[in-house]
């Protein structure tokens, strides 16, 4: 959740991470936001522990960014996701 919402719109979150699957099926990672009170999904590629992210542009009225994942069918995680960093408007601010 953001704290100061207003002051991010028209900045560019990227949140870099590597993410890793085991043979499990229907593992699923994707990110959310709420924007005037509406949740929104996309879903996120990547894969085998190479670097990937994700960049977004906040608009007025977002309040939320979140990574998330589902487990698959026998409810085993098997998957590992590491944040490697984020940055706002190219400026890390994650570590």
């Amino acid at each position: 959740n953001f704290v100061n919402p207003d002051a991010l719109v028209g900045k560019t979150l990227t949140v870099n991470y590597t993410v890793d699957f085991d043979d499990t099926g229907d593992n699923v990672f994707w990110y959310q936001w709420i924007q005037n009170g509406s949740t929104y999904y996309g879903y996120l590629a990547g894969g085998n522990g190479e670097p990937s992210g994700i960049g977004r542009t906040i608009e007025r009225g977002t309040t939320s960014f979140q990574i998330a994942m589902r487990t698959g069918e026998d409810g085993n995680n098997g998957a590992h996701v590491t944040i490697t960093s984020i940055m706002l408007d190219g400026v890390q601010v994650f570590p």
